[in-house]
């Protein structure tokens, strides 16, 4: 055999070794990105796994309506009147005993438990989370996401709204900013929370006002301004807290002479 024959044999060999792969990319290639497509669509309609009973019955649980107040309360006292009227099981996890001194105050109307939970333990720096039948309380974990605001057209903000609609009256002398709200709070019933964090260092804002007759809206526009804070709606509620200055890019509703007696 020559080297001239040898060569043409060589050639031949790999021509129809790659015509014999391109043959079974064909006939073989398209099946694969089909399996490929089968096994993630399964994968996206796997069911997930099922909540353990115990834990859903304590957020069912936590769903019942609730309506109280906490003046100078404690922690421990606060989640006593939670886990009473609740009947779940609640522990307060070590980490968090360091709170077990600062004084909650909190006005409630009408909100689910579960919620207002969430805001009796924002108060103090904590949250909680449900394990094994029972809400245990504990320190937020890092890089916990703040609760963000609420979407206008939610229906709960639209009642927040009407509620604060509601005519009030007031005279307002050197009046704790917080005893303010509380009073809006009482005679609106919507749920206004104040955040402790909007205290300056002398842990004090006193608002001077009178209004009569008028809407609470715009008398806790008023309240607001006077006070430098400002609020946001979130989580079923009301929250006022610091940001006045920029809140106030937008004229508050009325004027000086609009607001009756203010001074």
């Amino acid at each position: 055999m020559t080297v001239r024959t040898k060569a043409a044999l060589i050639t031949a060999a790999v021509v129809m070794a790659f015509f014999g792969l391109m043959a079974m990319r064909h006939f073989c290639g398209p099946q694969a990105p089909a399996a490929a497509i089968r096994a993630s669509e399964e994968k996206k309609t796997a069911p997930a796994p099922a909540e353990d009973p115990r834990n859903a019955e304590v957020r069912a649980k936590l769903q019942r309506k609730v309506s109280f107040e906490f003046v100078n309360t404690r922690l421990e006292e606060a989640v006593a009147f939670f886990r009473s009227f609740s009947g779940v099981k609640m522990t307060i996890a070590p980490e968090a005993a360091h709170v077990e001194k600062t004084p909650i105050y909190l006005h409630i109307t009408d909100m689910n438990a579960d919620v207002a939970l969430q805001w009796t333990l924002k108060l103090c720096g904590l949250e909680y989370g449900i394990v094994d039948g029972a809400v245990v309380i504990a320190k937020p974990k890092p890089g916990s996401a703040p609760e963000p605001a609420a979407e206008a057209n939610e229906p709960w903000v639209a009642e927040l709204r009407q509620k604060l609609q509601r005519k009030v009256s007031f005279s307002f002398v050197d009046k704790p900013v917080e005893e303010a709200l509380a009073f809006l709070n009482t005679h609106t019933k919507a749920n206004i929370i104040f955040d402790p964090q909007a205290l300056p260092e002398d842990g004090q804002i006193t608002v001077n006002l009178r209004v009569h007759d008028m809407a609470g809206e715009m008398a806790l526009e008023w309240i607001l301004r006077l006070a430098d804070l400002k609020y946001e709606f979130r989580n079923q509620a009301l929250f006022v807290t610091q940001g006045g200055k920029e809140a106030q890019q937008k004229p508050v509703p009325g004027t000086a002479a609009e607001a009756p007696g203010q001074f």
